[in-house]
């Protein structure tokens, strides 16, 4: 009978703690403010605990089909994912969350699988966190991370954070990627030009303008920086493709865009290249579009262009070449040629021009024509052509050693170095430095000097006239505007371009014009030097028609400064010498006298 009681009120306090685990366990559940279902498999039941309706409002949930049912509702939830979350022993997982919207409320689902000892499913928890407040902190932050302040739209972490995505997809599904870059021709000259204020109008617009035309799941639209703008298109097809879309804005800019306080007109270039074949992720994706964007705008601009393989080649060895070019710079790899230039009729000599030469550590020659465009557009022209202009000179100081007459040394000057603001202290500071006289400088210019600003050039220009150089125009005749402007030049010197005389016979269109122009310019007043000459037949012709000065390959190649040097001495001491033998032909007349 004592065992007996004993049982009893053992069971009894069992119970009682159990009630009080059962009460304590739901005071926890339901003050933490998660709304949680609890499924037991042996007997299929569901049991809703917590503060579900909170999620669910008035819905009725009495099974997990229901649940199922509720959440298949939202469009933002995939099919597979819900599948995975709901039922994660049919994918023998034992955990999943998910991020769910549910009406104005942003909630972490959670499903968790119990296994009995056998390794059997024996329940399931599933749990939903209001998770808005931390959902909105990080789309605050998302909004400062992944988007652009001046248009709204995405930016570049945004968009090559997606493309990665979208390159791991493909890849998977066997698709492909079309990713544009499209830029804005001759931006900097409405933001310099006009004001910031109305460029960053402009892109407002523009990325509007896109944003609206690339409304798709599939397309992705982002601002880089700047002007420019990024378009990824997920397995393009019908539409969906960028040829289409190139289309639609090339009708849309053929008429102006409308801002607060002008209309204005643009073009735009773009780059295209597909993954696989154009990158294989998406920095390749990213900077293959971009090289082939500036191949476009190199060939005109307001052209779409898309990706070869030569191209993203050949501007890879140019970043190369710039690389070496700045070594090339540092390790004073760069010498001078010059090549002499003679009086036509009397044959004397008149001066030297300069000619930059590079000679790599291995031994390499690069031509001029290859480096020297690239040093113009990376701006590395300054500090070369700088560095070209003090050998130039101090080679000229060491020649007037020994020659005593009158001798020029041109310089090749290039546009991007004349317009450089220290450009004329510079070559006057070179000029004192080594006690040269400034009339024996000769600089040489193309016309592409004045393409900006032409009277700040003309002032430049008379500037450094005044102070005693010399002035030629460099390739004269194959400019666009020659004639119309060549009579407010304070230059002196005007030196055919070589393709006349290369390819001049007597009485051909060469010829012609060749001629017209000589005779033009001698009534202008203008010395000639004709370049390039190589036979007696040019000679000659250039002769009759009146060029002064001739320089080329038939009366001199370029050589080393002490090659020039040890020409420049011959000649004094044959002057010498004739002048000697005159003064004993003087002695001996006055003697017979």
């Amino acid at each position: 009978m004592d065992e007996m009681r004993y049982q009893l009120d053992y069971l009894q306090a069992v119970n009682k703690k159990l009630t009080i685990d059962r009460d304590v366990y739901a005071e926890i559940v339901n003050t933490s403010g998660n709304g949680l279902f609890y499924y037991y498999f042996e007997d299929n039941t569901f049991n809703a605990l917590g503060n579900y309706n909170y999620f669910f409002k008035e819905q009725r949930i009495n099974t997990i089909r229901d649940l199922y049912e509720i959440l298949d509702q939202i469009e933002s939830l995939d099919g597979n994912v819900l599948n995975h979350f709901l039922f994660p022993e049919r994918y023998q997982e034992k955990y999943n969350e998910i991020e769910i919207a549910l009406d104005d409320i942003w909630a972490l689902a959670k499903c968790h699988l119990i296994i009995d000892e056998d390794g059997n499913p024996h329940a399931k928890i599933i749990s939903f966190h209001d998770n808005t407040k931390l959902y909105l902190q990080n789309k605050e932050l998302m909004t400062a991370v992944y988007y652009d302040k001046t248009t709204g739209m995405n930016n570049r972490e945004y968009f090559v954070m997606k493309l990665m995505e979208w390159v791991a997809k493909a890849e998977r599904e066997e698709k492909t990627i079309t990713v544009a870059n499209i830029d804005i021709d001759d931006f900097r000259k409405i933001n310099d030009g006009i004001s910031i204020m109305v460029g960053d109008e402009l892109i407002q617009v523009f990325g509007q303008y896109l944003s609206e035309i690339c409304n798709h799941e599939n397309i992705m639209v982002s601002r880089f920086n700047g002007d420019q703008f990024y378009i990824a298109i997920y397995d393009p097809v019908g539409r969906r493709n960028i040829g289409y879309i190139h289309e639609l804005i090339r009708e849309r800019l053929e008429r102006p865009l409308r801002l607060t306080q002008l209309e204005i007109n643009i073009s735009v270039s773009v780059g295209v290249c597909d993954y696989p074949e154009g990158g294989k992720n998406a920095p390749e994706l990213i900077n293959n579009s971009e090289i082939v964007m500036f191949q476009a705008k190199h060939q005109g601009k307001g052209r779409i262009k898309y990706f070869d393989k030569s191209i993203v080649d050949a501007f890879r060895k140019d970043i190369e070449l710039e690389d070496r070019l700045k070594a090339a710079y540092k390790n004073k790899e760069f010498f001078m040629y010059y090549q002499p230039q003679f009086d036509a009729y009397t044959g004397d000599i008149r001066g030297w021009e300069a000619l930059l030469r590079w000679k790599t550590s291995d031994g390499k020659m690069i031509p001029p024509d290859v480096f020297i465009p690239l040093a113009e557009k990376t701006g590395l022209i300054i500090p070369i052509g700088d560095q070209a202009m003090e050998m130039s000179m101090a080679a000229l100081a060491e020649w007037k050693k020994y020659y005593h007459d009158p001798l020029f040394m041109c310089i090749n000057v290039s546009a991007v170095q004349f317009r450089n603001e220290y450009f004329q202290s510079h070559i006057q500071g070179l000029i004192q430095k080594y006690h040269i006289n400034p009339a024996e400088i000769e600089i040489e210019i193309t016309e592409s000097v004045f393409s900006e600003d032409f009277d700040a050039m003309i002032r430049k220009l008379m500037a450094l006239k005044s102070f005693g150089i010399r002035i030629s125009i460099d390739d004269f005749g194959t400019g666009y505007s020659s004639l119309s402007y060549l009579k407010n030049l304070p230059v002196e010197t005007l030196k055919i371009d070589r393709s006349f005389v290369e390819n001049m016979s007597k009485g051909n269109k060469d010829y012609i014009i060749l001629s017209n122009v000589l005779a033009m310019t001698q009534q202008l007043g203008y010395e000639t030097i004709a370049e390039g000459v190589e036979n007696e037949e040019q000679l000659e012709h250039l002769k009759e028609m009146g060029c002064d000065v001739i320089q080329g390959y038939l009366l001199g190649k370029p050589v080393s400064k002490e090659d020039a040097l040890n020409k420049l001495k011959e000649i004094a001491q044959d002057k010498n010498h004739e002048s000697e033998s005159q003064f004993e032909f003087d002695l001996f007349m006055d003697g017979n006298e």
